[in-house]
């Protein structure tokens, strides 16, 4: 299913918000060699009664002219080529990005661990760390020399079970050792959080370098008793940061903890770090899909935007990631593009559309179909209301790319829809 679109988790509750798409009407058409051709020149359309009228000498029905398409005042080129970070702070998003393709998802570690909750961030200072740790244990990652860093977070439907799986990265092994020694420690301290209880250390089974601390704490609203565990361990220049919460007691939760410590481990000794000096040479976008989708912009771009993601990297934000994954292995996916709008590529075009289908296919129960895009006969919009408001998202194909543009306003969302298209077919 569709990822979390970028207005529902600026507003989002720790829940988060499920967003999708209604049934998909059919294959997109490829633009012929002379639509390819128009993209290069001026557009000129005839408007009779406020409607755009194709002009003679156009593609047939069914097939996009891109000449009749509302795009606003999105862009509809891409941008030059972005280069490479500059800086260590940009460099350290880029790593970052790199290193979300080997972060674990937890349901990877218990299949019911589905529901998208709050924190799967990138981290880009020690101080946006507040959000995954205690302050004072997210004030010490700074005098080790952090990085960088990724969460993925989900829990269970209904609530029940949750579990946070992080890595941080530090300058060096020595810094990461040391970090996740005063975090541990700290964590021990009765003091550490004033809306926590004091917890008592834990050993986790089968990792006897994880230092691991628990208490019990109710949620409120609840009259069941939660156990949460924290663990650290380092490996390498990374701290494994695990924090799960069951109803079940001790034992199971450290199993569940162990259970994601066995599979995150190998995949983080895969990963290859960047040395920290060479973190301004990261290419910013090698696959040039990044210049090809239209941008977030403005003061408050989420950190997890404007980046491009791998196949496995793309699930932390998907609604369904088990699905999710199955749909991206049948079609070829490598590369999610993550703007305001939102690109993914497959394999192929029909691939492309197997992939709108079932986009819309798992989201008619959660939202209502709306107007096509115009023009744009195979696209497919939708929209969903709840208590956050109303949102809606329009999937297209174009030729081997998934297109995904997603906005408060029908119009917007739209226009922001056709020009990602016409970029695309453009370049």
């Amino acid at each position: 299913m569709s990822y979390f679109p970028r207005g529902v988790l600026a507003g989002a509750t720790k829940d988060g918000r499920k967003v999708a798409s209604t049934r998909w009407s059919g294959h997109a058409t490829r633009l012929t060699a002379t639509v390819a051709a128009m993209l290069t020149a001026t557009a000129c359309t005839v408007v009779v009664d406020g409607t755009a009228q194709r002009p003679a000498g156009g593609p047939p029905p069914g097939v996009v002219d891109v000449t009749l398409l509302d795009t606003g005042n999105y862009p509809t080129r891409a941008a030059p080529p972005l280069g490479v970070a500059g800086s260590r702070s940009k460099g350290a998003l880029a790593e970052a990005v790199r290193m979300t393709e080997h972060v674990i998802g937890p349901w990877e570690t218990d299949p019911a661990l589905e529901r998208w909750v709050m924190p799967t961030s990138i981290f880009k200072d020690a101080a946006s760390l507040r959000i995954l740790l205690p302050e004072r244990i997210a004030a010490a990652a700074d005098k080790h020399n952090f990085v960088t860093g990724f969460s993925s977070s989900r829990r269970t439907d209904p609530p029940g079970t949750s579990l946070v799986n992080a890595v941080l990265r530090f300058a060096d092994p020595a810094a990461a050792a040391a970090a996740a020694t005063e975090f541990a420690d700290l964590a021990l301290q009765p003091d550490i959080a004033d809306y926590l209880p004091p917890a008592q250390p834990v050993s986790v089974p089968n990792h006897p370098d994880a230092r691991a601390s628990t208490y019990e704490i109710t949620p409120p609203g609840s009259t069941t008793p939660e156990t949460a565990i924290n663990a650290y361990t380092s490996r390498g220049p990374f701290v494994l940061i695990q924090s799960a919460d069951t109803p079940r007691g001790v034992g199971p939760t450290a199993d569940l903890v162990a259970k994601a410590l066995d599979r995150q481990i190998p995949a983080i000794d895969k990963f290859k770090p960047t040395p920290v000096a060479e973190l301004p040479n990261l290419a910013l976008d090698e696959s040039g899909l990044l210049a090809r989708t239209i941008p977030e912009t403005g003061d408050k771009v989420p950190v997890e935007s404007n980046h491009v993601y791998g196949s496995y990297a793309a699930l932390h934000f998907q609604t369904s990631p088990q699905s999710s994954a199955k749909l991206f292995a049948d079609t070829g996916m490598d590369l999610w593009s993550r703007g305001k709008a939102s690109v993914y590529r497959v394999r192929d075009e029909e691939a492309a559309a197997k992939m709108v289908e079932q986009f819309a296919a798992e989201s008619d129960a959660s939202g209502g179909p709306v107007a096509p895009v115009p023009n744009m006969p195979d696209s497919h919009c939708s929209q969903h209301d709840d208590r956050l408001g109303s949102y809606v998202v329009c999937f297209a194909v174009a030729d081997r790319y998934v297109v995904e543009a997603g906005s408060a306003q029908l119009n917007d969302a739209h226009q922001m829809a056709a020009a990602q298209y016409t970029m695309l077919m453009a370049s």
